[in-house]
């Protein structure tokens, strides 16, 4: 009944949707948070700071649902589990969105009209059928398979699968994500990247936003030992048919680890676009761009 309430209210287009969880354990407020994703929301989880949330007496003698001090208790350990998203990151807001894909299809206009982009790039394009083979990337790299829509951008902080991965908890728990859980930061954006598989935003993280990083990122030390660490900070802007945006990441670190050698270079007025063979481009931005957004988790 709460989650038809919820779709009913989000599918309305509310502002803000606000709802009650006291007593509802981890799984079902992922449930709910899931439905809200579900129609392009973000989800903020607001815990209380009271002295006093951890006494089940006087928690029992504030309640309006009537319950006693033991039931509250047997409540307790279920009510007390880490509550961890899918991942956490820093989702864009509306204007921003706008901003970031109007850049994108502007780049992917821009370079497509390049006779030595297209010839280099369109032989390693992977459409699904063949009647749809051509030089139209606006077509060829689509948002349909991000997480919440294709309206919701966002640069991953550190992916733990509701806590499967390791270490996730911890994260989630630690003082800098708690306190900067609801927090607005400005990501500047410095590169734009294609490949035939994603087309991305590479991000330069500030030192704040370091300290949100995945700790146990282990990626550009292992594959690509020469990049420092927040490397792999991106916002997905477009994906193949049939590529997840987490590709974009790795295509990233892949076009970084060999930077000092491009195939070809093409002037723009926006920066100098760079070739590294199969498909892999990107142009580092004369001036970066900056974008607002939310720091939160993707429940």
């Amino acid at each position: 009944r709460l989650r038809q309430k919820i779709r009913k209210k989000c599918a309305a287009g509310v502002d803000a949707v606000i709802v009650d969880g006291t007593n509802h354990v981890a799984m079902s407020v992922l449930r709910l948070g899931a439905t809200a994703r579900s129609f392009g929301y973000l989800t903020l989880i607001v815990c209380p700071t009271t002295p006093w949330r951890d006494d089940c007496c006087t928690l029992a003698s504030k309640t309006h649902w009537g319950w006693g001090v033991q039931a509250i208790e047997a409540l307790r350990p279920s009510l007390q589990e880490a509550l961890v998203p899918l991942y956490f990151g820093w989702f864009l807001t509306k204007g921003s969105v706008q901003t970031m894909c109007k850049i994108s299809d502007t780049f992917l206009l821009k370079i497509a009209a390049i006779s030595e982009f297209a010839s280099e790039f369109q032989p390693f394009m992977k459409w699904q059928n063949e009647q749809d083979q051509k030089m139209d990337l606006g077509a060829y790299f689509r948002r349909s398979m991000f997480v919440g829509g294709p309206n919701v951008l966002h640069c991953t902080a550190m992916f733990c699968a509701n806590g499967e991965v390791p270490g996730s908890e911890e994260y989630a728990t630690s003082q800098a994500v708690q306190e900067s859980c609801g927090h607005a930061f400005v990501l500047q954006v410095t590169a734009l990247l294609v490949t035939p598989r994603t087309v991305g935003a590479r991000v330069q993280l500030s030192a704040a936003q370091m300290a949100l990083w995945d700790p146990n990122d282990c990626s550009s030390h292992c594959t690509v030992p020469n990049l420092p660490r927040g490397s792999r900070a991106h916002i997905s802007l477009g994906c193949a048919p049939g590529v997840e945006p987490v590709q974009t990441g790795v295509d990233l670190l892949d076009i970084l680890k060999c930077s000092t050698n491009p195939e070809k270079r093409i002037k723009l007025s926006v920066g100098e676009l760079c070739c590294y063979g199969a498909g892999r481009w990107i142009v580092n931005l004369n001036k970066g761009h900056l974008v607002t957004t939310l720091f939160t988790g993707a429940y």
